[in-house]
């Protein structure tokens, strides 16, 4: 795995990287679109908190994932930094939701799940 002292320059990783590094990305972009549509949203600013906050969880997750490829660390701040802003978020939706009334939607099913996998 190790040629010239650059990790995962062969093997698995160098496939798993791009692809979710690309993916990551694309989850923020679709958070941004996201946060874009909230304007108009009588319940926007909790919501756009939770979206942002969800945001940084997934830049934060771009930090940390391009590390561990790099073989810098396994665990850091960044890693903290991604579960606590993906719960504060999740939080965020699942209260603005439930105030809403919209707990029978897939979605907030969705938080509730999300949320549930982060605590656990």
């Amino acid at each position: 795995m190790w040629r010239n002292g650059a990790p995962h320059s062969l093997g698995r990783t160098n496939i798993i990287y791009w692809p979710s590094q690309f993916f990551i990305l694309a989850s923020i972009i679709a958070l941004i679109a996201r946060a874009a549509f909230l304007k108009n949203d009588i319940y926007a600013p909790a919501t756009m908190l939770g979206t942002v906050c969800l945001i940084v969880a997934w830049a934060f997750a771009i930090v940390q994932n391009y590390f561990q490829h790099r073989q810098k660390f396994r665990s850091s701040d960044y890693l903290f930094m991604l579960y606590i802003f993906s719960i504060i978020g999740a939080a965020i939706n699942i209260r603005t939701m439930s105030l809403l009334n919209q707990t029978s939607q897939d979605q907030f099913k969705a938080f509730i799940a999300f949320f549930a996998f982060l605590t656990a």
